[in-house]
């Protein structure tokens, strides 16, 4: 049921983005007030639905001009670097700004688990009892986190990753699709893990691993891209 005067704003509005509102219309809790974009001119079409469009509505910059205290946001981004940045200029400009937590009526999250604000669960996730998910993670479709899994701020999952028990996937890392991680591995920081890959051993920070087992392949930028 749509909660009287509660907005969201969706920052980013490419492929990412639109399968966030995807999942915020069919659970109806917020009204897309829409997409808060920095590269876009302001009423750029971005999706449509029912008859509806969504367009780009303002950049950061103007972000107090078209929200309130009833707006939440959620970044719809894939890159973990560049969320962490555009959830700290947001704050840096509107301090008080709340994320909302997307979590999709197509998941199941078993037991005692933790979820932070901002962080995005796709269709067809399973998130199982004791697994702690910080801020702004994105858990992308059909991905299966085991027990006591710990998934810190700003890491994220594509599509058919599983991972056993008691994994820890430190700041800003990625596991790419298809990944599968062993029980008690722990990756380290801006570490990404390549599509297909088996993690046997834990990773090293500031790395790429891929292949099965998975292997250390080169050294990475922070802001380097992998998508």
């Amino acid at each position: 049921m749509l909660i009287k005067d509660k907005k969201i704003v969706i920052f980013g509005s490419g492929g990412h983005a639109k399968s966030i509102l995807a999942e915020i219309l069919k659970d109806n809790e917020f009204k897309v007030l829409g997409f808060i974009d920095e590269d876009k001119p302001r009423g750029t079409r971005v999706e449509s639905y029912n008859r509806r469009n969504f367009e780009v509505i303002s950049n950061i910059s103007t972000l107090s001009d078209v929200t309130d205290e009833n707006t939440y946001g959620v970044i719809g981004v894939g890159l973990n670097y560049l969320r962490k940045s555009i959830a700290n200029e947001v704050i840096d400009k509107c301090p008080s700004f709340k994320w909302a937590k997307i979590i999709s009526k197509d998941s199941i999250i078993n037991g005692n688990v933790e979820i932070g604000d901002g962080t995005v669960i796709m269709s067809a996730s399973i998130i199982n009892t004791g697994t702690v998910l910080g801020e702004h993670c994105i858990i992308n479709t059909r991905t299966i986190l085991e027990h006591d899994n710990k998934f810190r701020d700003y890491t994220s999952t594509g599509p058919d990753v599983t991972t056993g028990g008691n994994v820890i996937v430190d700041h800003c890392s990625h596991i790419g699709l298809g990944v599968k991680i062993n029980n008690n591995i722990k990756i380290a920081e801006n570490t990404i893990i390549g599509s297909k890959s088996l993690c046997t051993k834990n990773c090293e920070a500031n790395s790429v691993y891929m292949g099965t087992p998975a292997q250390k392949q080169k050294i990475r930028e922070y802001d380097e891209d992998y998508l």
